[in-house]
């Protein structure tokens, strides 16, 4: 990773699925993310400004799409920040709560 231009420190969430997880459970900074989705169909990573227990899984704040069995490397350009708290799920749509299966690791602050 150290190819990887981003200013934020990794936080690895291992695999993530339909049950809301923090990232953080304080306000954050998202700076940029490595997402592998384990499935064989397309994903999407829900992410939430709030904490797990907060979150409502299928009505995300903003979500990132993933290709069947394939992931994503992305450094933003402009961090995305979270007033409250960051929390992530991983499902078959966007706005839904069927589970796939994620690796996630977002960098930020």
């Amino acid at each position: 990773m150290s190819n990887f231009p981003v200013e934020g420190l990794p936080v690895s969430l291992g695999t993530v699925g339909a049950t809301a997880v923090d990232v953080k459970a304080r306000p954050f900074e998202v700076d940029a993310f490595i997402i592998v989705n384990q499935t064989a169909a397309e994903a999407f990573v829900q992410v939430f400004n709030n904490k797990h227990a907060d979150a409502v899984v299928g009505t995300p704040d903003w979500f990132i799409p993933l290709p069947a069995s394939g992931g994503v490397a992305i450094a933003l350009p402009k961090s995305v920040r979270h007033s409250i708290a960051c929390s992530v799920a991983c499902c078959t749509t966007p706005t839904g709560n069927t589970p796939a299966n994620c690796d996630v690791t977002f960098f930020g602050r």
